[in-house]
């Protein structure tokens, strides 16, 4: 089960994260309620047992792996294997939607591409205010484009880590709202594992991977899977392959290991509709010429080396490359991005008169180039960071975490030969007191920053060349209650961000234009609750609250757009039989206003909750499952959208898929 640790440019990208803009190339081209699932989602929060957790390794709250006794004053959300297998998630997608805290943008389609993760309380600028990574290497983009989450099959994935709130010390830029890191298996036996599967909308699946660990240190792991789907919007067809290979060699004191992965996306893309045509026929599409295809090549070695009972090396190099091309509009395009990282650190753990204290520091250097024919962006960045972060207990059961983080940007656009160099500064700093064995509270402050990505500054307001960075405080108060049988904890926080950088349709005459707006605020609530009522039983449920507010300028005090204020989830894992188990969730989210609404004169949507199941038999090396996304076939938006100018006002959205339904066969040995 889930566990809870204390510790407008017109590129591609703008298709699948800026859907306002969209919205504008397009018209100038031509109910189970809140408080219901609330109180579902609470009920089993009477019963918490006195009881204690098993400890578990995580890796995000000190970037080495660690037992969960790294007291971090933070709540970091673990997704283990088990209950992975249990959801019968097909994509990262269908798994993270149905998380406390993390609220879904998609304007593709099931497969995961064009999918941006809420948290804490930012909209249409979401895709780079919520850092992900993989094993610790960074998807967010240096354009618009939000992490291409379909690039992560769910057989490689062992865990995944989120870190709900401000992690902007520990990870750099993009961690404002949160960090969801995903972490890999790594080949520890010999197995074979293969799988295919059908589905709605002639969904076709074809999985396999082999692993094996030798006695003399040596292991590997072979990863191909293949996907195809009409999917659900009319030109909306899509052809995945994925190929990830990993070798490493194992000693005594280090390790050692390479990675290269090779990825074909191929997607049709059906575009936004009017809400007149979304009552006509949902599935259809106003650009049937539109397409997008991206190849991506990524590589990482890397090496772990222990030098002595208390300290601990590690550093890795990625380079991902990724190239598009396509139809957007009736236009051809080109986008190409590359993205290089270096991540060298140290580890140290030392005794205390009150116990064990943890060191981390090192270096974060990124390379990044973004090319676009369709923007006619061509900007490269460097960023160079250093890092530190303290663990030390300075009373009994009291320990106060601090750190800090200097980030150097140096930036270049080759088209108009602009540079521009700057720098920040970050901290953080706080405390947690273990007040009994199973009864946590904690207090932190946590500065983030962000860069303005080479889209934003593509396009800006005359006579700016480059935005200035954004920076965010966010302030928490936490409570933890960790038993045998429960997991459970309420976070109250408050992020207020300055030069907060965001597309604002209103300016420049109407076109609209990437600012920095100067202050926003939200004040939020986030609770969760995992309960094991017995063996066979056990329950997830979360509750979230957000106030986003705008602080100043032309819509000072209105809500941030496409922000719910309200949303729950709940979940069920039965284990029926020595062979059958049974997932269950609804996922509630809130009313809140179309992005692009910024004055919120259009009203809000309406809220909704979806529901998705998942049957699973297993009998020796054979097992089966069948996963039913949006069990009722509700009707909804993954996104929706307006465009408010002088010109006047509209509405467009992407409308979901309804009910779908996959059967996968597999066989282990």
């Amino acid at each position: 089960m889930s566990r809870y640790f204390s510790v407008p440019d017109l590129s591609i990208s703008t298709l699948l994260n800026r859907p306002a803009f969209i919205s504008m190339r397009t018209i100038i081209s031509l109910r189970t309620t809140a408080p219901q699932l609330l109180a579902v989602a609470f009920w089993p929060a009477l019963a918490l047992a006195d009881q204690t957790n098993s400890e578990q390794v995580i890796v995000s709250a000190t970037r080495f792996e660690q037992t969960t006794a790294v007291n971090i004053p933070a709540n970091i959300l673990v997704i283990d294997a088990a209950a992975i297998e249990h959801s019968g998630a097909k994509t990262l997608t269908e798994l993270l939607r149905s998380r406390g805290g993390i609220q879904v943008q998609d304007v593709v389609g099931s497969s995961g591409r064009g999918t941006t993760l809420v948290m804490r309380g930012f909209g249409s600028n979401a895709a780079n205010n919520t850092l992900v990574l993989l094993d610790g290497q960074k998807l967010n983009n240096p354009s618009l484009a939000a992490p291409d989450l379909s690039s992560i099959s769910m057989a490689d994935i062992e865990r995944v880590e989120i870190i709900q709130g401000s992690a902007g010390v520990l990870f750099g830029d993009q961690a404002t709202g949160g960090v969801i890191n995903i972490i890999t298996k790594r080949p520890q036996q010999r197995s074979v594992n293969l799988e295919v599967g059908r589905g709605t909308e002639d969904w076709e699946s074809y999985r396999g991977n082999v692993s094996e660990a030798f006695d003399n240190g040596l292991a590997y792991r072979l990863s191909a899977e293949k996907h195809l789907s009409d999917n659900y919007r009319d030109n909306n067809e899509s052809g995945y392959d994925n190929i990830l290979g990993n070798i490493s060699y194992t000693a005594a004191s280090f390790r050692v290991f390479g990675e290269a992965q090779q990825i074909n996306d191929n997607m049709n893309l059906p575009g936004s509709l009017s809400p007149a045509q979304i009552a006509q026929d949902r599935r259809q599409t106003t650009h049937p010429d539109d397409f997008t295809n991206i190849d991506t090549n990524r590589h990482r070695i890397g090496t772990e080396i222990a030098l002595n009972k208390n300290w601990k090396l590690a550093a890795e190099y990625s380079y991902r490359d990724a190239d598009s091309t396509g139809i957007f509009f009736g236009t051809q395009f080109t986008d190409a991005t590359r993205v290089k990282e270096f991540t060298p650190r140290a580890i140290g753990n030392f005794d205390t008169p009150f116990g064990l204290s943890t060191l981390t520091f090192g270096y974060d250097a990124q390379n990044s180039d973004y090319q676009s024919t369709l923007t006619f962006n061509k900007i490269e960045q460097d960023i160079d960071d250093v890092y530190g972060q303290l663990v030390l207990p300075v009373y009994t059961d009291v320990t106060a975490t601090v750190g800090a983080r200097r980030s150097k940007l140096d930036e270049k656009n080759r088209v108009t030969d602009a540079s521009n160099s700057d720098s920040k500064t970050v901290s953080s700093f706080g405390l947690s007191w273990q007040m009994d064995s199973n009864a946590r509270i904690f207090v932190r402050r946590d500065s983030s920053f962000r860069w303005a990505n080479a889209d934003e500054n593509g396009y800006t307001l005359p006579g700016v060349t480059f935005l200035k960075p954004q920076t965010s405080d966010s302030n928490e108060l936490g409570f933890n209650w960790h038993a045998a049988a429960i997991d459970a904890s309420v976070v109250l926080y408050r992020l207020d961000t300055e030069n907060e950088l965001l597309f604002d349709p209103a300016q420049n005459f109407g076109f609209g234009a990437n600012i920095n707006l100067s202050k926003s605020r939200r004040d939020g609530v986030n609770a969760d609750l995992n309960w094991a009522i017995n063996e066979a039983v056990t329950v997830r449920s979360s509750v979230g609250y957000v106030d986003a507010e705008t602080r100043a300028g032309s819509f000072k005090g209105s809500a941030v757009p496409f922000a719910a204020k309200y949303t729950g989830n709940f979940g069920i894992e039965w284990q029926l039989s020595a062979m059958f188990d049974i997932y269950a969730d609804a996922q509630y989210t809130g009313q809140r206003y179309r992005s692009g609404d910024d004055p919120n004169i259009l009203g809000q949507l309406g809220g909704y909750t979806i529901y998705n199941a998942n049957l699973r038999w297993h009998v020796e090396h054979w097992y089966a499952t069948l996963r039913i996304n949006n069990v009722t076939a509700k009707q909804y938006n993954g996104f929706s959208g307006a465009f408010i100018s002088s010109f006047g006002n509209s509405e467009y959205a992407y409308p979901a898929a309804e009910r779908q339904t996959y059967l996968t066969v597999g066989y282990k040995f």
